[in-house]
């Protein structure tokens, strides 16, 4: 059925027509105007209704067509969302426009849900909602109070769930906890944070920052929190701006950090290590050897087992260890414990500050400017007899200790620094000290065929003579036995010398 404006325009007519007719045509008017309503209304109570078009769409019920004008529909000031008496016993879907401001509504679409009205327009947020609560707009929401009534989320015990794609992502659980619903039970924070890990192969992961593990692959197990920080094997740990473990059971802590070795541990601004059981900790602290450690700002290790701790220090040699700033060994199985302390030869070690050796199997205690070395007792050496063999008495005594020639001088600190490489120039002094020049002791020695084990002589061009007076014991305990010897052969014939002169005497009388 279709209704024109010309059909609407007539039954007007008539029906005026009917109001102002006189009596006896008013009866005849009213039969004819109804007749025609329902003849129209009952012939086509199962069609569409177009009001100003021919054509009304088939799924409706009602076609209104217009162009510049609209329908109004009824306006009513509601007193509230349960207002049921403004308009009494209100059908369910009823709709009105409400024109108050009253009970926390807003002017606009409502309908009757059956206990309250509900709006059907967007608020002025540009979103819809239910009774008086503005909706969430989908570009932004102004004018909240900060969550003390605005607020996204539930108001039962229940959680919140949030979806892409039909699929449950997130959850926030009524005990406030966060759950990501990965299927590989990973978690992702940050814009482009695990984009290229792999759901399938990748498990039980955490990455939080801008660009986190972005090539992740199929680590598991691991934990990555920092911009572009990654790590691309189980069981890993990277924090910090560009920090990379990229070895299984590795951590590396720090900006710009590298931990590319099975179990090492890098902890510091630029701090490395690329070896097996690791350890470099400080920054720009590096560890290049397998199970060796660096700890300290600039610390360095290159070989196997090799310990340098202190800023600057060096470990060049296998199971070496440097301990001190700028300290060094580079010898195997040396150490160097000081400032600037060196040792660099195999099994040497420097104790002390701006100390330096360079001579195998020789330890070097205190640099030049010592002037006393002290302690409770003697040092002791080892002397048991079940140790020893090929025993024998050959010591030069007498002969030895007789050509020895004591001396007094000056000792040049400085010169001496100098020559052994030492890295600060000690100062001279004018203290006088005694012993023996171990050049004289040497010629002595070689005079005598005494292959003397108190002499120390040059290994190397930055070795010196050195002597270990403690050891002229053993020949000066020699001598005295040779000088007591001869002492009694001299008093045995003083003796008889003796007796003898008596006996003259004796003679004479």
């Amino acid at each position: 059925m279709v209704i024109s404006k010309t059909d609407i325009w007539d039954i007007a007519i008539l029906q005026k027509h009917i109001r102002f007719a006189p009596p006896n045509q008013n009866l005849i008017m009213k039969f004819t105007y109804n007749f025609i309503l329902l003849f129209l209304f009952s012939f086509y109570s199962f069609s569409q209704v177009g009001i100003n078009t021919t054509s009304p769409d088939p799924s409706s019920i009602l076609d209104i067509s217009a162009s510049n004008k609209g329908v109004l529909f009824p306006r009513v000031a509601l007193t509230g969302i349960n207002d049921n008496t403004t308009i009494a016993n209100p059908s369910v879907s009823l709709l009105v426009y409400n024109t108050s401001s009253n009970g926390g509504l807003i002017p606009g679409y409502y309908f009757w849900s059956g206990s309250n009205w509900s709006t059907v327009t967007p608020t002025s947020n540009g979103g819809g909602g239910t009774g008086s609560s503005e909706a969430w707009s989908l570009t932004g929401n102004t004018g909240t109070d900060g969550g003390t009534i605005n607020f996204l989320g539930t108001t039962d015990n229940k959680a919140l769930v949030f979806k892409t794609n039909s699929i449950a992502r997130t959850r926030i659980t009524t005990k406030g906890q966060i759950e990501v619903l990965n299927t590989n039970g990973s978690v992702f924070l940050g814009e482009g944070a695990g984009a290229q890990t792999s759901v399938a192969s990748a498990s039980n992961n955490i990455f939080i920052g801008l660009n986190a593990d972005y090539d992740a692959g199929g680590a598991s197990h691991s934990i990555v929190l920092g911009n572009n920080s990654r790590t691309s094997s189980n069981y890993s740990i990277s924090i910090g701006d560009n920090a990379d473990a990229d070895s299984s059971n590795s951590i590396s802590i720090g900006r710009n950090t590298q931990s590319q070795g099975t179990f090492g541990i890098v902890i510091g601004d630029n701090a490395n290590t690329n070896k097996t059981g690791t350890v470099a900790i400080g920054k720009s602290s590096q560890t290049q050897g397998n199970y060796a450690i660096s700890i300290g700002e600039s610390a360095y290790t290159n070989q196997e087992n090799a310990i340098a701790i202190g800023k600057s220090s060096q470990a060049q040699g296998n199971s070496s260890i440097s301990f001190g700033a700028n300290a060094y060994s580079s010898g195997n199985n040396s150490i160097a414990i000081g400032k600037q302390a060196q040792a660099q030869a195999d099994n040497a070690i420097a104790i002390g500050n701006n100390i330096y050796n360079g001579t195998a199997n020789k330890i070097r205690l205190g640099n030049s400017s010592i002037s006393v070395i002290e302690g409770q007792v003697a040092f002791s050496y080892p002397s048991d007899a079940r140790f020893k063999y090929n025993v024998t008495e050959k010591i030069p005594g007498l002969d030895f200790i007789n050509r020895l020639r004591p001396v007094q001088y000056n000792f040049d600190r400085a010169k001496y620094s100098q020559y052994t490489k030492q890295p600060d120039i000690a100062k001279n002094t004018n203290r006088m000290e005694s012993g023996f020049l171990a050049q004289d002791v040497e010629k002595v020695a070689r005079e005598l065929n005494y292959d003397f084990d108190g002499l120390h002589t040059p290994q190397n061009d930055s070795d010196t003579y050195t002597l270990s007076y403690s050891t002229f014991v053993v020949p000066l305990v020699k001598a005295v036995q040779e000088q007591q010897s001869q002492i009694q052969q001299q008093q045995a014939e003083i003796d008889e010398l003796k007796a003898l002169v008596k006996q003259l005497l004796a003679e004479k009388k």
